[in-house]
């Protein structure tokens, strides 16, 4: 549910900040929250907790909105999407062409064949990927690309004369723990470098909304220490809370020079097969769920438990990444 309401008052939000009409905010949210639901099998009708999700969802938008005009803020460009490449990184892109090793079950001999689109996940995982330019570079191909950096921001605003972002973060804990994360988070500077290079000029920042919504676990507990008075739900103790971060041009360009270094990393791993877990803490459960690769993790990434996953919807990345296929190529893989 959590990731429901998150969809649904970003749409709000995105409309509101478009439009300033209402009606159309609360239509348009409430058509994103009806779609989750669909597609996570909850039936709206017959589960009064769901409602109970909507009421806090339009309860975060009119937080937002009734504090939006302070500070001098002024909207820009609601929700954007961008599509930049990272400088100096032009490749064969594994990603876009791949060649498959067919391996026959006598073991004399393999085939090979190309492909042009993702490699499959079997493909990957049973190390039957390699590039049709393993020997040589080959800048004159199609896939001579660079790496691209896909996004989509909440939104450009004006603040005291300074660009800056906007993002909007829905948590149920506020101080320190959730504050710090984001001086060095990588979405954020990721973010501010890529409107700067689509633009050319560089945003001072990013100003982030907390939208705090604690969780009915905790509500639950408040209500059962309280000694008198009635009590609350949820909805009753959301608050929007704001923090600005700035970037500096040495962060972004930081940023620039890792990002190709992961996109490289990643590309090998499609070729060797091999993705190590994260040695850091707490990856698992990141976002307040279980990593959907955590069974195969466990279990030493046996093959009954590598392709338990349902398939998803295209995103904004998939779809551009297929456009940009069609380009090349002329089809979609």
């Amino acid at each position: 549910m959590n990731l429901v309401d998150g969809a649904a008052y970003h749409k709000g939000f995105a409309t509101w900040q478009a439009t300033r009409d209402w009606q159309l905010t609360l239509q348009n949210a409430r058509a994103a929250f009806e779609a989750d639901l669909d597609k996570a099998g909850l039936d709206i009708n017959l589960d009064l907790e769901v409602e109970n999700h909507w009421d806090m969802i339009v309860c975060l938008l009119e937080e937002f909105k009734s504090k939006w005009q302070d500070k001098g803020m002024q909207i820009l460009q609601p929700e954007c999407e961008f599509i930049v490449d990272i400088p100096n990184s032009h490749h064969n892109d594994i990603t876009l062409h791949w060649t498959e090793i067919i391996k026959h079950e006598n073991a004399t001999h393999w085939d090979y064949e190309e492909h042009w689109g993702m490699p499959t996940p079997e493909a990957i995982s049973e190390g039957r990927v390699c590039s049709p330019h393993f020997k040589d570079m080959d800048e004159d191909c199609p896939c001579w690309q660079p790496h691209r950096l896909y996004g989509r921001a909440d939104g450009i605003i004006t603040q005291e004369g300074n660009i800056w972002l906007q993002e909007h973060k829905g948590t149920a804990r506020l101080g320190d723990l959730f504050w710090g994360q984001w001086y060095l988070d990588i979405q954020l500077t990721a973010y501010v470098w890529a409107v700067w290079k689509t633009l050319g000029v560089k945003p001072k920042g990013v100003v982030l909304n907390a939208m705090y919504k604690p969780s009915e676990g905790m509500v639950n507990s408040w209500n059962a220490k309280r000694k008198e008075g009635t009590k609350k739900g949820q909805s009753e103790y959301i608050k929007l809370h704001r923090e600005n971060f700035e970037r500096s041009e040495q962060d972004c360009l930081r940023f620039e020079r890792e990002f190709k270094q992961w996109a490289d990393s990643w590309e090998r791993s499609i070729l060797t097969g091999s993705f190590p877990m994260s040695p850091l803490s707490g990856h698992c459960l990141n976002y307040n769920r279980k990593c959907d690769y955590f069974d195969l993790c466990v279990n030493h990434d046996q093959e009954e438990y590598t392709f338990e996953m349902w398939p998803r919807d295209l995103d904004y990345v998939d779809e551009a990444r297929q456009k940009q296929l069609i380009q090349i190529t002329g089809t979609p893989a």
